[in-house]
């Protein structure tokens, strides 16, 4: 967690240029000197500066940069009278940085100062209409920059349409850079913008080894040849225990190699990919097995741009959903507390990509079905078995009348035309089964039981309607409410066996996020590389390649 504390202030008596360093930003250990930096004319290359030019909103951009200069009394901040500022070396230093972490879309910056460093200093004579035009550029672009840092750049995929929702940030980083003096202040503060999660300072460390690491494998798996057995022990237990151990693996790689302990790290090798830990070759694990350096760090890239979008969480308690993974965790202080498989949805019923509080749960739950599935699935299978739905404990009502499901006509022309809702009661075969956790929200996403639970020994989980269904919801219960004695795990039995509902509000409110993250670090340090379950994977990669063009 980043220290706060007082800027400096720093005068100079032949410069006009202090700042107010009275608001607190980030920690700075070395006090070094302000630049001596031009006072410009900033209300010129304003009214000139085309901020759509820069990727912004105009208006707005505008705004922000003529208060960022106005509180730096209209001096420069990346240019000085004769070199660069410290402080712009320093941005260009972290714009390399981010580049050989994975994210392209930096080089477009460092290739932007450095145009502008020849510009402003390559005639050899500073004129103080190009400076202040260039200063007011890396300004803008500092914005974005910053932005890229704090939210990442999935901004523009985040809709409805996508079923992908990122909160977007609104920190007012122009303000921030308002009160820095020293590039040492701006490291603080660009360190202090970076993601510092967990999860990506894990992937990133993954990336930056498998970056430096030289891909030395030339043998290439097939299809073709699956018959593990019919094959030499000297080609491909071998070949397989040298391609396991790229992998992380410590298999020998020498005559006698065990095959026993090779298929047990091939079983492992799939269960991190996605697939049927069977410990067999077949074509799934043939495709994984192949792939190369470059597309893992391509895939890893898109993972942290993701984890980018991801709250600050400050060590908080929140519960973590990984819907490509079909598991449900949830963390407390940085400690992983529980850990359970769960149940997404179908790929045309999409899981939305979203983050929640927690604000309550109900025990016995009724569960009033979604139109959408009245009309699409209930009033078809309505027609052949009027009573289908009786057998199944609904009840179901017409306006506020409760009606009976077996004298309507459900072949009628007109029937879906008619509004019906069906409610669910409370019981063992409930869709909802026994508890129901709830985050409101507009899209009716929650938590809940299943009366299916033999579908949770399946690999592939996408198969609800879009809510997520709870391997352990017991449990999830149980330590919710961990804190109020008089729901102790006896008492929370017999209220998912009641008759009928019962809410229980929580006195703390959870954080919960559905995130979508396709490569990531499991807690031993192991690589997984799961399926685009959604395809968000091909779609969002074709956005960050428009961007880094």
């Amino acid at each position: 967690m980043h220290k706060i504390f007082l800027f400096t202030l720093l005068l100079f008596a032949f410069c006009s240029c202090s700042v107010d360093s009275s608001q607190k930003i980030v920690e700075e250990e070395n006090t070094a000197s302000t630049d001596f930096n031009h006072t410009l004319d900033v209300s010129k290359a304003l009214s000139e500066f085309s901020a759509s030019k820069n990727g912004g909103s105009a208006e707005n951009l505008k705004m922000q940069l003529g208060e960022f200069y106005s509180q730096r009394n209209h001096c420069s901040m990346w240019f000085g009278t004769e070199r660069p500022t410290s402080q712009l070396l320093s941005l260009k230093n972290t714009a390399y940085e981010l580049i050989n972490e994975g994210n392209a879309v930096y080089s477009s910056y460092a290739d932007s100062i450095d145009y502008l460093i020849d510009i402003v200093y390559g005639s050899g004579q500073v004129d103080s209409t190009v400076l202040a035009r260039a200063d007011l550029n890396i300004s803008a672009q500092f914005s974005h920059f910053a932005n890229n840092l704090l939210e990442g750049q999935l901004e523009s995929y985040s809709n409805g349409e996508a079923h992908w929702y990122v909160d977007q940030n609104n920190r007012d980083v122009l303000n921030d850079l308002a009160r820095i003096q020293n590039s040492g202040q701006l490291d603080s503060l660009l360190n202090f913008y970076r993601p510092s999660s967990a999860e990506y300072v894990a992937l990133l460390a993954t990336f930056q080894k498998i970056q430096s690491k030289k891909d030395t494998s030339t043998f290439l798996f097939s299809c073709d040849f699956l018959d593990w057995d019919s094959l030499a022990r000297d080609t491909m237990d071998l070949k397989l225990a040298e391609r396991l151990n790229q992998w992380g693996f410590k298999n020998k790689t020498s005559i006698g190699t065990s095959r026993p302990e090779v298929a047990k790290s091939l079983a492992r090798f799939q269960t991190l990919r996605g697939l049927e830990n069977s410990g067999k070759l077949d074509c799934e694990t043939v495709e994984q097995l192949n792939m190369s350096d470059e597309e893992v760090l391509e895939k890893i890239a898109l993972n942290l741009e993701r984890l980018k979008t991801l709250p600050r969480r400050n060590g908080k308690e929140y519960i973590m959903v990984n819907v490509p993974e079909y598991k449900l965790r949830v963390f407390r202080n940085g400690e992983r507390t529980l850990e359970m498989a769960v149940i997404v949805g179908k790929e045309y019923n999409p899981t939305p990509i979203f983050v929640d509080t927690l604000s309550y749960l109900v025990f016995s739950p009724t569960w009033t079905v979604p139109q959408s599935i009245v009309q699409q699935e209930m009033i078809p299978n309505l027609r052949n078995d009027p009573a289908h739905y009786i057998k199944k404990n609904f009840k179901a009502y017409e306006g506020d009348n409760e009606i009976d499901q077996r004298k309507i006509d459900w072949s009628d022309k007109d029937i879906s035309s008619r509004y019906f809702i069906f409610v669910q009661q409370p019981g063992g075969s409930n869709s909802l089964g026994l508890v129901k956790f709830i985050m409101p929200n507009d899209m009716s996403i929650y938590l809940h039981d299943t009366p299916a639970d033999y579908l949770f020994n399946r690999t592939e989980r996408s198969l609800s309607h879009g809510c997520v269904r709870l391997e352990k919801p017991q449990k999830l219960a149980e330590y919710l409410l961990a804190d109020r004695k008089e729901w102790n795990s006896s008492k929370i039995s017999e209220a998912m066996h009641s008759d009928s509902p019962t809410q229980v509000n929580l006195d703390k409110k959870i954080p919960v996020e559905i995130i979508y993250l396709t490569t990531w670090v499991n807690a031993d340090g192991e690589l997984a590389i799961l399926p685009d379950v959604y395809g968000h994977d091909a779609e969002q990669k074709k956005l960050l390649s428009t961007i880094s063009e």
